[in-house]
C-alpha cells in the first residue's frame, strides 16, 4: 500500500516501496489532500481535481433548482388537482418521483388536423395518439384503438391526443436559463483552472521530464551519445548535458527479451531460492515438483521442463533479432537545469526556426531537428 512520511517542514512526501528507516503512515480516506495526490502523477491528481470540481457544481446547480422542484411538487403545477401516485407502486417511487415534471393530470383531446405520421419519428410512441369513430346512421360515439385499418368504410374517424393538463411557470424557464448559464461559466473557468492545476502539480512534483527534451527525427546514423551533447553544448550557452538516452526501432527485440525475463520468473517461482541456478536451467526444472492436471487444466500452468524448452525458443530468436541493425527512432537529452531546458525548446521553437540563420545554426547533421518536451512519467507504482 502507498505510504507517507513528514519531512523537517512538516509536509507530507510520497514514501518510496521498500522504506524503512523513516516512520511512514498510510494516506487517510479523508485527510489526504489534492497536492497529495498528485504525487502518484498529474494524471491523478487531474482527475479527482476534475471529480471534485464538477460535484461542486452539480451540488450548486442542484440547490438553485430547488424551488423547481418545490413548485412540481405542488399544487399548483398540477392544478389544484393533486398527484395520483396509484400507477407508481411502492412508497420509493413516489418519493423518487416527486418533485420531478411527471404529470398525471391528462385528458384527451380532439386533435381534427393531427395525422399518424407526427406520431412515427423518433422516438416513435402512439400511446397517446387515438382513434375514435362516430357512426354515420346514429348521434353514438364509441373509442375505437389507434389502428386506422380497424375503421369500416361506413364510419367518420375522429382523432385524439392525450394532453399534459400541467402547466409550468414562468420561473420554470427563468431557472433552467440560470442553470445553462451557470454551467457554461463553470466549463469555462475549468478549462482555465485544469490548465494552472497541471502546472502546479508538475511544478510540485519533479520528474525527468521537467530537464529533458525528446528529438522526433534524429538521423538515423547518429548513435554516439558524445556528438549529441558537444551539439547542445556548443550551439546554445550555459547549458551542460547530464544525460543522453539513444532509442532505436527495436520494439521486436524488446518485446523477446520481456518474455524471456517472464519465463525465467516462472521458473524461478517454482523453486526455492537455493534451489534455484540461471547457469543450469535444465538442473533446476530436474529439481521443480510436476504440475497437478487440475491446475494445468484450469489455470493453464506449464511444467519446469516446458518452460525450459520455451527459454531456448526464445534465446534463439534473441540471437537472430540481434544481428539486424536497428535505426534511432528518438534521442532524449537530460539537461542539468531546467533553465536550460526551457532555453533550447524556445531556441528549436517552430517560430524561431523560419529565421534562416538560427536554423542553419540548429542543424544536426544537415537535418533540422524537432524538439519537443517528453510526456510525463506514468503515474502507476507498482506496490
Amino acid at each position: 500500500m502507498p505510504r507517507r512520511f513528514k519531512d523537517e517542514d512538516g509536509n507530507f512526501l510520497r514514501a518510496p516501496p521498500g522504506e524503512t528507516e523513516l516512520e511512514t503512515q498510510l494516506y487517510p480516506i479523508f485527510g489526504t489532500t489534492m497536492e497529495e495526490l498528485g504525487d502518484f502523477g498529474d494524471g491523478v491528481g487531474l482527475y479527482f481535481y476534475t471529480l471534485r470540481y464538477f460535484g461542486i457544481v452539480a451540488l450548486i446547480i442542484g440547490l438553485a433548482n430547488i424551488p423547481i422542484m418545490l413548485y412540481f411538487a405542488s399544487n399548483k403545477y398540477t392544478g389544484g388537482g393533486g398527484q395520483d401516485w396509484t400507477q407508481f407502486p411502492g412508497i420509493i417511487s413516489k418519493w423518487v418521483l416527486k418533485g420531478s415534471a411527471i404529470c398525471h393530470q391528462t385528458s384527451w383531446q380532439a386533435c381534427p388536423t393531427c395525422a399518424p405520421a407526427n406520431w412515427t419519428k423518433f422516438p416513435s410512441t402512439n400511446d397517446r395518439f387515438a382513434y375514435a369513430y362516430a357512426d354515420i346512421n346514429s348521434n353514438n360515439t364509441t373509442c375505437a384503438s389507434n389502428d386506422w385499418a380497424t375503421f369500416s368504410s361506413e364510419r367518420s374517424p375522429l382523432t385524439f391526443i392525450k394532453k399534459n393538463n400541467c402547466d409550468l411557470h414562468d420561473t420554470f424557464g427563468i431557472v433552467s436559463l440560470v442553470s445553462v448559464f451557470l454551467l457554461l461559466i463553470a466549463v469555462y473557468y475549468f478549462i482555465f483552472m485544469h490548465n494552472k492545476k497541471a502546472i502546479e502539480f508538475d511544478e510540485a512534483e519533479q520528474t525527468t521530464s521537467d530537464y529533458s527534451i525528446v528529438i522526433t527525427n534524429p538521423p538515423k546514423d547518429a548513435t554516439e551519445p558524445e556528438s549529441w551533447k558537444n551539439f547542445f553544448e556548443s550551439r546554445f550557452e550555459d547549458v551542460h548535458v547530464t544525460a543522453c538516452t539513444i532509442v532505436r526501432n527495436n520494439k521486436c527485440l524488446v518485446k523477446t527479451l520481456v518474455r524471456r525475463r517472464k519465463l525465467l520468473l516462472q521458473l524461478q517461482d517454482m523453486l526455492p531460492a537455493e534451489l534455484y541456478d540461471e547457469h543450469d536451467l535444465e538442473k533446476s526444472a530436474a529439481k521443480c515438483a510436476p504440475v497437478p492436471p487440475l491446475k494445468k487444466l484450469f489455470c493453464f500452468a506449464s511444467d519446469a521442463t516446458v518452460i525450459v524448452n520455451a527459454i531456448y525458443e526464445e534465446d534463439k530468436l534473441i540471437r537472430k533479432q540481434s544481428q539486424k541493425e536497428y535505426n534511432i527512432s528518438k534521442v532524449f537529452v537530460t539537461f542539468e537545469t531546467q533553465y536550460a531546458q526551457r532555453q533550447v525548446l524556445e531556441e528549436m521553437s517552430s517560430p524561431i526556426l523560419r529565421q534562416g540563420g538560427i536554423r542553419d545554426r540548429l542543424r544536426f547533421k544537415g537535418i533540422v531537428l524537432k524538439a519537443f518536451r517528453p510526456t510525463e512519467p506514468s503515474g502507476k507504482f507498482m506496490w
